[in-house]
């Protein structure tokens, strides 16, 4: 089963959140800064709840045309655009009775924001090009945002009616959540180590102590990264503060003139 590693108070009250919102069939958006883990959240959500045995079905919200994103979601039918060569069945058809993860909420626009309400109100949708007989679908959905919708719905580039159709779960920031950083790279080297069949690298004690320091901008995915090199590296001696990135050395030294490759 999916884990979110951690002891720190912050995790344990986001564990008990996820058995709650585990247990209804409400959409959930899940908030928190690029690397926190909303992903692995929004998977446990899914397969702590009565639906695990059914898809989890994800889809990017950013970085795509508006037409690509709504054929991805809803479907459409042959001819509906330049490229509808054929019919696309609907991810949101094949999630159904299980659970449709959207990778940042906050990208999508204004019109798709209106489509995405209008299915978690009445569980219809129609394909692009489809000029009646919409489909249905029991897809729970979860979202996830690094945005604050709040801004976004001053500028009103956000529709409010849907900011308040979900219920929401806020993940902490590593630097939030120090306690957990030690546990979590133990977890990570560990497990780095065993899939490169590599020993697991011993730590120095000025390692450690820039580690727990360290203010981590890129939270628990910069974490298992640094994890992971260290491991390639395959020192024959304890790891120090002089194996670690420039960026994470200038935190504790903060002379530019000093330590830079």
């Amino acid at each position: 089963m999916l884990q979110l590693f951690g002891v720190s108070p912050a995790i344990l009250a986001i564990h008990r959140e996820i058995e709650v919102l585990a247990q209804t069939r409400d959409p959930v958006l899940v908030v928190g800064e690029p690397g926190t883990g909303k992903q692995l959240v929004a998977r446990m959500i899914h397969e702590r709840s009565d639906r695990h045995e059914r898809p989890f079905a994800m889809a990017a919200c950013s970085g795509i045309p508006e037409m690509l994103f709504e054929s991805e979601l809803f479907g459409h039918v042959a001819g509906s655009f330049p490229g509808a060569y054929r019919n696309k069945p609907a991810l949101i058809r094949f999630a159904d009775r299980g659970t449709l993860f959207l990778e940042e909420l906050g990208a999508i626009s204004l019109r798709q924001q209106s489509l995405v309400l209008r299915f978690l109100e009445s569980g219809e949708f129609a394909p692009i090009g489809r000029e009646s007989n919409n489909e249905h679908s029991s897809a729970r959905l979860i979202a996830a945002t690094c945005c604050d919708l709040e801004k976004q719905l001053v500028s009103e580039q956000f529709c409010e009616g849907l900011l308040q159709v979900f219920r929401p779960i806020f993940v902490p920031p590593l630097r939030h959540r120090r306690t957990d950083v030690l546990l979590l790279f133990a977890h990570f080297l560990e497990d780095s180590s065993v899939r490169n069949q590599t020993p697991v690298p011993e730590l120095t004690a000025t390692l450690v102590a820039t580690l727990q320091s360290y203010p981590w901008p890129g939270n628990v995915r910069e974490l298992k990264r640094l994890a992971e090199r260290l491991v390639a590296q395959r020192a024959s001696r304890p790891v120090d503060v002089s194996d670690l990135p420039y960026e994470i050395r200038q935190v504790r030294n903060p002379d530019p003139s000093i330590g830079r490759p």
